[in-house]
């Protein structure tokens, strides 16, 4: 079954009502007549609207809601199961109980649900999710099932016959989320990057502290990772433990902090692993010296303070760009400069240049580039490919020991530079020889940034 993800950092109050006057453009489920019922019930089913956020709530993170994106957008994923029972005033033997609907194609389908014949005053109805009411906080919500699999939401509203049914969700959880930033210039952040949120409660029936590994968001443009647990207050004391490649860090929350139902706390951790911004580094070497490793050193400055590094990875075959153009990208010594250029003539951005899209998609979002910069990273100018290409051609078991040493990929083949010729063809070099080749053509793309 597949499940409603995420949170949002909006608020909804518990709808304790949600009965409107039949009609309108309400959804009627399909199917045969049951217990004796003269009238089908009409269903509203959806989240809380946004309308009931306060502004303050908006902005400082108050309750929520559920959400599929980075942006919070709410929506049910396609073949998502609620069930849904209902309780005269008494509110003993239901009339019916766990009634399923799906989603499908945009619709909540399922057999009709009627209103009872011996139905007398209003109903109390109620609707959950998962639908088999067997939602339990898991330990691990590092992949998206389990992380999904803690998920909890109910809605709940009393209407009398003929009424229309609104049923609002909200979330019985609470949302943790951390936000990632790195101190370090260029940082690169693999799948092994974990985070585990320590001493919290999941089981509702004990008081026992667990550890919970977090889920990380896929496709983010931030570094985000998110964890379901109970309502509870958080105390002071280690929280949070970011690792990656063997580095481990620490993060302390300094008081106690309250999580009601439905609500989101969000942390944003600027990560320092230690680095010397005057250590002295050599061709070769990992960088940065402290930390997780983000490239190679293939060129040093002042005496190893400075310089510039390879990624580890590559792309496969990709265009330099997809029109036949003069973007006037021709420094032969500064691909940052040849970055500026063209994210300058294409508008603010790298769409229909695939080769430079690559290496901008590497550093944080809004980036925006200019001559001389460094800790970004950019498709290199053809003389900086040709250094490049010199050193791995120099002593290619070394270099390429180091970087396997780095966990990253041997060099091989042919490389995009972001040096332009004319409208249809740029620099690249193939290893050992420098050419060009027209802009249409498939070359590797390896980013490099100065530091």
């Amino acid at each position: 079954m597949k499940s409603i993800k995420l949170f949002a950092l909006l608020a909804l109050p518990l709808s304790a009502a949600g009965c409107s006057p039949d009609g309108g453009s309400e959804q009627r489920l399909p199917g045969d007549r049951n217990d004796g019922g003269s009238d089908r019930i009409v269903f509203n089913i959806s989240f809380a609207p946004t309308s009931r956020v306060s502004a303050a709530e908006a902005a400082g993170g108050g309750p929520t809601r559920v959400a599929t994106d980075e942006a919070f957008n709410t929506t049910w994923q396609e073949g998502d199961v609620i069930g849904i029972r209902a309780y005269d005033a008494l509110g003993f033997e239901p009339f019916f109980d766990n009634m399923p609907l799906t989603y499908s194609n945009g619709e909540w389908v399922g057999d009709d649900i009627y209103w009872p014949g011996d139905a007398v005053g209003s109903l109390t109805f109620q609707a959950f999710y998962p639908y088999d009411m067997e939602s339990a906080l898991q330990a691990d919500q590092s992949t998206e099932e389990n992380h999904n699999r803690s998920n909890s939401l109910f809605a709940q509203a009393g209407c009398r016959k003929g009424e229309t049914v609104n049923l609002e969700f909200h979330h019985e959880r609470s949302l943790v989320q951390v936000d990632i930033t790195d101190r370090e210039p260029g940082a690169v952040y693999n799948d092994g990057l974990s985070v585990t949120l320590k001493n919290v409660r999941i089981d509702g029936g004990s008081n026992e502290l667990k550890d919970v590994k977090m889920y990380r968001v896929p496709g983010a443009e931030r570094v985000i990772f998110r964890a379901l647990i109970l309502p509870q207050t958080l105390m002071p004391g280690d929280l949070f433990v970011i690792a990656q490649d063997g580095w481990a860090l620490t993060h302390t929350n300094p008081a106690e902090v309250r999580l009601d139902e439905g609500t989101v706390k969000k942390w944003n951790i600027i990560v320092g692993w230690g680095v010397d911004p005057d250590h002295q580094y050599a061709v070769g070497d990992p960088y940065p010296h402290a930390g997780p490793v983000s490239g190679v050193v293939f060129e040093v400055s002042d005496e190893g303070r400075h310089g510039k590094i390879l990624a580890l990875d590559q792309t496969g075959g990709m265009p330099w760009s997809g029109e036949a153009v003069v973007t006037g990208a021709n420094d032969l010594n500064d691909g940052a400069a040849n970055m500026a250029t063209v994210y300058a003539f294409n508008g603010g951005g790298f769409g229909n240049y695939p080769a430079f899209e690559r290496c901008h998609g590497r550093n944080p979002a809004g980036t925006t580039y200019s001559a001389g910069q460094k800790g970004v990273w950019y498709l290199p100018a053809i003389n900086e490919l040709q250094t490049l290409c010199d050193v791995w051609l120099a002593d290619p078991d070394r270099f390429r020991e180091k970087l396997a040493d780095a966990g990253g990929q041997a060099m091989d083949t042919r490389y995009w530079s972001s040096t332009e010729i004319d409208e249809s063809y740029a620099e690249s070099i193939k290893i050992s020889t420098d050419s060009t080749i027209n802009k249409y053509g498939n070359n590797r793309v390896r980013a490099v940034m100065a530091f």
